[in-house]
């Protein structure tokens, strides 16, 4: 079976964030044999690591890229790409960590009440999943996630 391959490209606006949550679901639901709580937890992910880039390290005329990779039977991969400041190297290894989160200012990040990408990163790990984060400080950031279909 071949894969399937959808990306999409939208402003970084959180106007767009619901089509997005509802294109995730019915992916999930209609394309792959995940279940339906998995298509809900695939939403949540997908919809906090955009909330992420919007509220954090974007800018306006940023954009974000969502790609969807369905491999039949194997796995599952999403990516979410930003092209607004990064992280910095430093910093990268932290960004999964609870209570983590951007400074405001957004030029440095340091302690704080964030929870998403921890939750993002258990959620993930309960179906032996893997996330990962990748970053060129000023250029943008990739979160890359992967979920092994299990039957």
């Amino acid at each position: 079976n071949q894969p399937v391959r959808i990306s999409i490209t939208l402003p970084t606006n959180a106007y767009f964030l619901s089509g997005i949550r509802d294109f995730t679901l019915s992916f999930i639901r209609n394309t792959t044999d995940f279940t339906e709580q998995w298509a809900y937890r695939f939403q949540y992910v997908v919809d906090e690591l955009c909330n992420n880039a919007i509220e954090y390290v974007s800018k306006v005329g940023d954009e974000i890229k969502l790609t969807y990779v369905y491999f039949p039977n194997d796995s599952i991969v999403i990516e979410v790409e930003d092209s607004g400041i990064g992280i910095d190297k430093s910093e990268l290894k932290r960004v999964f960590t609870k209570f983590y989160q951007v400074n405001t200012n957004n030029d440095r990040f340091s302690e704080g009440t964030g929870w998403g990408l921890y939750i993002c990163k258990e959620i993930i790990k309960k179906h032996n999943g893997k996330i990962r984060a990748e970053s060129k400080y000023n250029k943008g950031s990739k979160f890359i996630v992967k979920i092994p279909y299990i039957k």
